[in-house]
């Protein structure tokens, strides 16, 4: 995240597993071993840009400064 945004580009992690909204947790029934695949995966799901706007060249945009972080 550090490095898209040195290179200009937002992101940021936004996914809960569904068994920790409120909701979820007080409602939904999930067995002892709770979803741990979920849970390990949730702070390492990186949030792109995604709006209306977003053109083809901002994705190549972005795609591209994505992989160049990634070869760091």
């Amino acid at each position: 995240m550090e490095l898209l945004r040195g290179r200009g580009v937002a992101s940021s992690v936004h996914f809960r597993p569904l068994h920790q909204l409120t909701w979820m947790a007080a409602n939904a029934k999930i067995g002892p071993a709770g979803t741990t695949n979920a849970d390990r995966a949730a702070p390492r799901a990186l949030s792109l840009p995604l709006h209306p706007n977003l053109t083809p060249a901002d994705v190549d945009r972005v795609c591209d400064e994505l992989l160049a972080s990634l070869h760091r």
